[in-house]
């Protein structure tokens, strides 16, 4: 009998502590009625009642993140879905020689945006323009953009715009717009005048009017009067309104004494240029550049920096260092240096020189300064100035 007891007993707490277990591992004290928690039905997954994988913009993307990476439309957006903008919309320009402007409203600031246009109403086949359109926020919160495209020919265009990120993800097209648009061939640029800089080493300014704004102008040189053996300018120039007209000004870089001939092109954006303007002529003396004076190098905040005076502007300034008092020896500092007018007329340059791009390293630095024309004739030296640095 006593056998029998211990046997119920030891069978009776063996079932309490299996009971005892399954209410730890089931805090309601069910039992699951064979079904797993990885079956649970959608509104236990997610309490918002939607899947995860289709959580509403709200829900996916912190409010706080930049919208130029979070708020284009994703991948798993249908083709023929448009990227949302507010207004869209073409008219070629009064003011711009050959360009047409485009104006759009979106409701987020992205990173930038693409334009693409096409003579039929075909995205698909559309050219993606060659720089990019941005957008300002507006005072009632939304992001205004402006565009100026250039066109080649006379037609009607369609044109839409793609919104992109940091990463350069790009949204779909947006809704089109367009505009019938009349090519004007340039007219070239009148009141042309030269004359020798008295603030600029070796350079003449010349100078000119448009009666609308080109993309960009063109300018041609010679010692002769005759167009067809003008030699072209390296860089361009730009007008900008005054009155009713565009006025432009441009500093051309000439490394001889002589008489010299200019002549100004209109250039539009698709690289079409106007007639040649009538010519302008100036008698010009080349001069030999003045070394720089006044250099002074300092040393504040853990930042060397180095100033120096000039009777005119160069077109650039070049510095050489050295941990000794020797030129033969010193290094060409990494990057140039510019000057720029001061009240007494002078020009002063001042350059951040950083440590750890030095090829020489020490405690006490010399240095040299050269001004440079814009045909690379240098001055001499100026006179050495140095520095000893104390940490």
């Amino acid at each position: 009998m006593g056998l029998k007891l211990k046997k119920i007993y030891f069978v009776t707490t063996l079932l309490i502590a299996v009971l005892f277990i399954s209410a730890c591992q089931h805090p309601s004290g069910n039992i699951p009625s064979g079904n797993t928690q990885t079956e649970n039905t959608p509104a236990e997954s997610n309490p918002s009642g939607n899947n995860p994988s289709e959580s509403t913009p709200a829900e996916s993307t912190p409010s706080g993140k930049n919208s130029s990476e979070t708020d284009l439309p994703q991948d798993n957006t249908p083709k023929n879905t448009e990227y949302p903008l507010l207004e869209f919309s073409a008219a070629q320009s009064a003011t711009s020689t050959n360009e047409v402007t485009l104006t759009w409203k979106d409701t987020v600031d992205v990173y930038k945006y693409y334009v693409y246009y096409n003579t039929e109403d075909n995205k698909e086949t559309a050219k993606k323009y060659s720089s990019n359109g941005y957008a300002y926020k507006q005072a009632d919160n939304t992001y205004k953009g402006n565009k100026n495209v250039s066109l080649p020919e006379s037609g009607t265009y369609y044109f839409w715009i793609k919104a992109v990120d940091k990463e350069n993800n790009e949204s779909n097209f947006s809704k089109n717009t367009s505009c019938s648009f009349v090519y004007s061939s340039l007219q070239a640029p009148t009141n042309i005048s030269a004359s020798q800089s008295t603030t600029s080493w070796n350079t003449v300014n010349v100078s000119w009017e448009d009666k609308l704004e080109a993309y960009k102008y063109s300018f041609y040189y010679s010692t002769e009067n005759d167009s067809s053996k003008a030699k072209k300018f390296s860089t361009a120039g730009y007008a900008y309104k005054s009155g009713n007209v565009y006025k432009g000004s441009r500093k051309i870089y000439l490394s001889e004494s002589g008489t010299y001939y200019f002549w100004v092109k209109a250039v539009d954006g698709t690289n079409k240029e106007s007639e040649f303007s009538e010519a302008a002529t100036c008698s010009f003396t080349f001069s030999t550049l003045q070394k720089p004076f006044d250099v002074m190098p300092s040393y504040r905040n853990n930042q060397l920096s180095i100033t120096w005076k000039d009777i005119k502007e160069a077109y650039k300034y070049t510095i050489y260092y050295n941990t000794e008092n020797n030129i033969e020896t010193a290094k060409k500092y990494n990057s140039n240096g510019y000057a720029y007018k001061q009240a007494d007329n002078t020009y002063k340059g001042n350059k951040e020189i950083e440590l750890n791009k030095l090829e020489l390293s020490g405690s006490t630095y010399y240095f040299w300064i050269k001004g440079v024309d814009g045909t690379n004739h240098e001055s001499e030296y100026s006179d050495v100035a140095s520095i000893t640095i104390t940490n």
